[in-house]
């Protein structure tokens, strides 16, 4: 999957308007991960990585 426009800066968390359709992908990735970060790949390239935590669940 790519993205149109690339750019040479890292993604940043950003807070779009409710009528916006695009603007939310990081503020999810930070909500529901434990920890994420960025690989930067090449000049424009980069990859988004999160790790999630599941919780614990009793034995049954």
């Amino acid at each position: 999957m790519g993205r149109e426009g690339a750019s040479d800066q890292l993604p940043l968390i950003t807070h779009a308007e409710e009528d916006e359709e695009c603007g939310r992908g990081l503020l999810l990735v930070n909500a529901l991960a434990s920890s994420w970060g960025v690989i930067v790949r090449g000049a424009t390239e980069k990859t988004v990585w999160a790790e999630l935590t599941l919780p614990d669940t009793p034995d049954t």
